[in-house]
């Protein structure tokens, strides 16, 4: 046969079949039609014929050639044209001429998916009373189970569930999420879905490919019915961590989820659990500046404990919230009186070193105002006055100054004077040295003040200054004034 002899037949077999002219369509076929071309569609006398319900043509072609049964074109098989169809007899005539139930389409779905999407329910019940494979994956390795889960659709998972879905409730994708058809639902926000789930035995604890449960989606997405579903319904373990040691109650604060935070609390979350990295959920809502969140774990949850743990969770969320400039949550705690002023971070750091290095003067001082020790030294034996110094922050150095910061105290290998010399900062120079720093002092190397100042060649006005109040302090020292303060080294 030619080839234009070839593609008019081909012509006119689709054309029969498409008429619904089962009787000349048969006799192309048995003349040598080729049935198994695609038309400009993509379609085969296969799917056309499955698609019209033309039994006689699909058992002739099956005597033909049955191998050819389960050939696709983009849309699937001849099954998934009848499945999606929802063709229960043409189902069971493919069926019983030897086509697999299962056959993908080009993006892995089988005929049972194909249902699915289309509502076709009695198509679908029947497919796998059939024995066609609930467990079978698509292109993203999702199961019919997880397909209908994220679609929330109850009727298709009841029935698969009753004809032995059941068996497959735990089963995880095998792709890098590896997720449960239940973490498939509570991605989704389908609650209803993972009602049925549950009661049909999937287990809510088990975890995805970054070790978090369907309670964590749950928490994420800001899901308080879901949250109350797997806890209530299901017993999840409410303060299973994922990774990083995260709990539900840490990732519903880490989003910023309020709902979920007060569902989790209500069903009894420990808010004082710890991350990995030490950080309870109050730690993280001060740090992410959720001042809903810090309200409510300060307020009603926590709001009576006072042990340590608790203390030091209210001083870490208070540094990071001052630390990132989060200012609202900074006044919340401030202003509610139970964070403790002169309590470190796990850092070995203060609130009030933080308000500085970020210039919040106006914060500083209500810091200072609410009892902080303003000569404190961190765990690197900085005090709040050589921080100023190090950075030229003059207006906090003057507050510390004004509230009685020691201008001679040297905790680490210089004191504030030298540091300001050092950084080149003259009006800091100028206020340490109004407020009592000794010129005399020396740091770590046996430098005195003017001594490094003319090493780092500084200016004229800068080495006056310090000249001035040199003779100042040798006067002092000799008995023509009142002494300084002794240098605290």
């Amino acid at each position: 046969m030619s080839r234009r002899a070839f593609n008019t037949s081909a012509d006119s077999l689709f054309t029969a079949l498409k008429r619904g002219d089962e009787k000349t369509a048969q006799r192309l076929i048995a003349d040598g039609a080729p049935f198994l071309q695609e038309n400009a569609d993509g379609d085969t006398a296969w799917h056309i014929a499955a698609r019209a319900g033309l039994h006689g043509a699909l058992r002739l072609m099956a005597q033909m050639d049955a191998g050819a049964l389960n050939s696709t074109a983009a849309q699937g098989s001849a099954m998934s044209e009848a499945a999606a169809q929802g063709d229960i007899k043409t189902i069971a005539v493919l069926l019983d001429i030897g086509a697999s139930p299962d056959t993908p389409d080009a993006n892995g779905k089988t005929p049972m998916m194909r249902a699915l999407e289309q509502q076709e329910y009695r198509a679908l019940e029947y497919l796998a009373r059939m024995g066609a494979k609930i467990a079978a994956a698509d292109a993203e390795h999702k199961n019919i189970l997880h397909l209908a889960a994220e679609m929330n659709d109850t009727a298709a998972l009841r029935i698969l569930l009753s004809a032995g879905g059941a068996l497959h409730v735990q089963t995880r994708m095998e792709s890098a999420a590896k997720m449960t058809p239940l973490m498939a639902a509570a991605r989704a926000g389908a609650e209803e879905a993972a009602r049925i789930l549950l009661h049909a035995g999937a287990n809510p604890n088990i975890p995805d490919a970054q070790n978090m449960t369907p309670l964590h989606a749950a928490a994420e997405r800001n899901d308080a019915g879901m949250i109350y579903t797997l806890v209530c319904e299901g017993h999840a373990d409410i303060d299973r961590s994922a990774n990083a040691g995260y709990s539900a109650l840490h990732t519903a604060v880490i989003h910023k989820s309020a709902e979920a935070m007060r569902a989790l609390c209500d069903l009894g979350a420990d808010a004082h659990l710890k991350d990995d990295e030490k950080r309870t959920p109050l730690n993280i809502a001060g740090w992410g500046g959720f001042l809903a969140g810090v309200k409510y774990l300060m307020e009603d949850v926590a709001a009576e404990t006072d042990n340590d743990d608790a203390l030091q969770s209210r001083t870490q969320a208070f540094y990071d919230a001052l630390f990132y400039d989060h200012a609202a949550v900074a006044d919340y705690m401030l202003e509610s009186g139970k964070v403790d002023m002169n309590r470190p971070t796990r850092a070995g750091e203060y609130p009030l070193q933080a308000a500085l290095q970020n210039g919040q003067s106006d914060m500083a001082e209500k810091i200072i105002a609410a009892g902080a020790d303003v000569n404190v030294k961190n765990k690197q034996g900085m005090s709040p006055l050589l921080l100023c110094a190090l950075r030229n922050l003059v207006v906090p150095a003057s507050l510390l100054l004004q509230k009685g910061a020691n201008p001679n105290l040297a905790p680490l290998s210089e004191p504030p004077l030298h540091a300001a010399i050092a950084g080149d900062f003259p009006f800091m120079v100028t206020l340490l040295l109004n407020h009592g720093a000794n010129p005399m002092q020396a740091d770590s190397m046996g430098r005195v003040a003017i001594d490094l100042a003319r090493q780092k060649g500084r200016g004229q006005n800068m080495v006056g200054d310090i000249a001035r109040a040199q003779e100042r302090f040798t006067n002092m020292k000799n008995g023509s004034a009142p002494k300084p303060a002794t240098p605290d080294a």
